[in-house]
């Protein structure tokens, strides 16, 4: 499976595709058969759907939206691959809409387990600031969107998300008072954007009102390693010593730890999964899986700061749009892009080479000014100057680099 930057969270459990994370299948190998697939839209669309039937299938095929209508079918009953003891590894997206999927085809006793704290509800007005130390605001495209309504989850995400229908940028050359304009309109979606620490409160709150007595939901908890049993065992006799065992401990308390068992297991635990590692760590006679990390070769750091657009200028006259995003690429090698948030600033990024002094070097908010000024004068003006004192002090954040992992991501 590549990692490759685009969101689909769903199907990298079922399809080597486009994701956005990571997805790891762990469990007896005869209990993961009926997992795999072929690339069709209707074999997608039938793991996506309702446990009972299919009506309308949205694939995205390159840059446009295939919707096929099918005449209504009952999906068929996998009572072989039911569990009533799944773990999933990871409660971000990925983990959150996996473990809704599995709710919907009938799994009862689900357990998600995430090793950060519980995000706050997505009504909550905290999702209006740029809290850039916790998340980043992520586009939602066609296929995203259609995973979305397949789980239906796409109600939850509208109402907290924002739209973006083309983009703003300056090149190298552009003058400052005259950026070049984008509008997109040969696409049948329109981009959502939203914090993705914030769809992820959405997803939980969709698992706390409609799935609540089969999701049971764990923060603060982390993963430490995965065990299997050393032979294939028959998916209808599984006994406890059968089961995978999963190494679990607290990430608030150093001193609660334990062993987790279960039948059948999905790591959706990112970057740094443990599920991987011990795929890749664990005897012979599983299924191979080997892992490989590229070297990155264009190596860019960030740090954020928000973008407080007002729409006109002092005359009346419209300045900023709200409905775009925001790009800039210079000469001096350090770039900018900016997303909206619904209700709140742009959080705007700014990608520079970790030795670059014009950015590490920054000491305080004069200094923090005086760089947007020089490098970014057409947003200056919408940087409050407490903000420039936070993103002096900043830290440098590091973006993931690529990686391989397989030829098969389930044991």
């Amino acid at each position: 499976m590549h990692f490759l930057n685009s969101y689909v969270f769903l199907l990298v459990l079922i399809e080597h595709c486009k994701v956005f994370g990571f997805g790891w299948l762990a469990a007896p190998r005869s209990r993961l058969l009926s997992l795999s697939s072929s690339s069709s839209s209707s074999s997608i669309s039938s793991r996506l759907t309702s446990p009972l039937q299919v009506q309308k299938t949205v694939i995205e095929t390159d840059n446009a939206i295939t919707t096929t209508t099918t005449t209504t079918t009952t999906l068929q009953e996998k009572s072989s691959l039911k569990s009533d003891n799944v773990v999933v590894v990871g409660g971000g997206p990925a983990g959150l809409s996996t473990a809704i999927m599995l709710a919907r085809r009938g799994y009862s006793n689900i357990r998600v387990y995430e090793r950060l704290s519980e995000p706050p509800p997505p009504q909550d007005d905290s999702w209006t600031q740029v809290d850039s130390e916790r998340t980043y605001n992520i586009g939602i495209s066609g296929r995203g969107q259609a995973v979305l309504r397949a789980i239906e989850a796409m109600d939850v995400l509208e109402a907290h998300s924002t739209s973006v229908v083309g983009r703003q940028y300056w090149e190298p050359d552009t003058p400052t008072a005259s950026p070049l304009e984008l509008t997109w309109t040969n696409r049948s979606y329109v981009t959502k954007c939203i914090p993705r620490d914030c769809l992820a409160a959405c997803l939980i709150q969709e698992i706390k009102s409609k799935y609540n007595s089969q999701i049971q939901l764990h923060f603060n908890i982390a993963c430490e390693g995965v065990e299997w049993p050393s032979v294939d065992v028959d998916a209808d006799d599984l006994s406890k010593n059968q089961m995978c065992q999963l190494a679990m401990k607290s990430t608030i308390s150093s001193s609660v730890f334990w062993t987790e068992k279960a039948a059948f297991v999905i790591g959706t635990d990112g970057f740094q999964s443990s599920v991987r590692t011990s795929m890749v760590t664990s005897p012979s006679d599983h299924k191979p899986v080997s892992f490989k990390l590229f070297k990155d070769t264009n190596v860019r750091v960030y740090r954020t700061i928000p973008l407080h657009f007002n729409s006109t200028d002092g005359n009346g006259r419209k300045k900023w749009r709200g409905d775009v995003n925001y790009s800039v690429r210079t000469k001096s090698d350090i770039n900018l892009d900016a997303l909206p948030l619904k209700d709140g600033p742009y959080l705007g990024v700014i990608l520079y080479r970790p030795w670059d002094e014009r950015i590490t070097g920054l000491k305080t908010g004069k200094e923090a000014r005086a760089f947007f000024d020089e490098i970014f004068p057409m947003f200056s003006p919408v940087i409050k100057d407490e903000d420039c004192q936070v993103f002096a002090e900043k830290r440098d954040s590091k973006l993931p680099v690529f990686s391989y992992a397989g030829p098969s991501i389930h044991k």
